[in-house]
């Protein structure tokens, strides 16, 4: 089997579209090829690239994807994304694979930006493209506590190079009428900069 074409080697590394297969299983347990394929391109592939992506993957007789399936059309063999093992999660109260997705978007934001003020409006519109209206983004750098309202299963802080990222997503607004559940978090870290 081939490797993946040059062009969305960079962003879509096999890595990563396992990852994206793990985190839509995470809500959606018995995902269809066409279902993972849709979900490539919410993640900003190209459609006529998803579907080539996926055209190596063959689901089982009733079209579902498994893991397994999804390493072999990729020829990959699993890890964790490249990065995170050097990020330290100080809160977190959303699914694992959601929170490795966002913490990508992140550090790849990092090599993009400079300013505090452009990497918290990327990282806020990366990840409203992706997770839908309401996301907040907070950078502290030094000593650091907070307290954030957040729809449950949408927050998440950790610290990377002794920085301070949060990203929550807000409740809706009428909160006796919201079908989720509204969280409160603590975060606190010190560190020198």
């Amino acid at each position: 089997m081939s490797a993946p074409p040059q062009h969305y080697q960079e962003k879509f590394t096999p890595a990563f579209l396992l990852h994206l297969y793990d985190e839509l299983c995470e809500s959606k347990p018995d995902a269809t090829l066409k279902e993972y394929e849709n979900y490539l391109t919410l993640w900003g592939m190209d459609k006529k690239k998803a579907k080539v992506c996926c055209s190596r993957i063959n689901p089982n007789k009733k079209g579902r994807l498994t893991r397994e399936d999804v390493c072999n059309g990729l020829g990959f063999a699993p890890e964790q994304p490249a990065g995170l093992r050097d990020i330290e999660i100080l809160c977190r109260d959303m699914p694992i694979r959601k929170s490795e997705s966002i913490q990508v978007i992140v550090l790849n934001v990092l090599n993009l930006k400079s300013s505090y003020r452009d990497i918290v409006t990327e990282i806020k519109r990366q990840v409203e493209n992706v997770y839908g209206p309401q996301w907040n983004v907070f950078v502290a750098s030094g000593r650091y506590w907070g307290l954030c309202t957040h729809k449950a299963g949408g927050n998440l802080v950790f610290a990377y190079n002794g920085v301070v990222y949060g990203i929550y997503q807000s409740p809706e607004r009428d909160f006796e009428d919201s079908p989720f559940g509204i969280n409160s978090s603590y975060a606190a870290v010190s560190s020198k900069h």
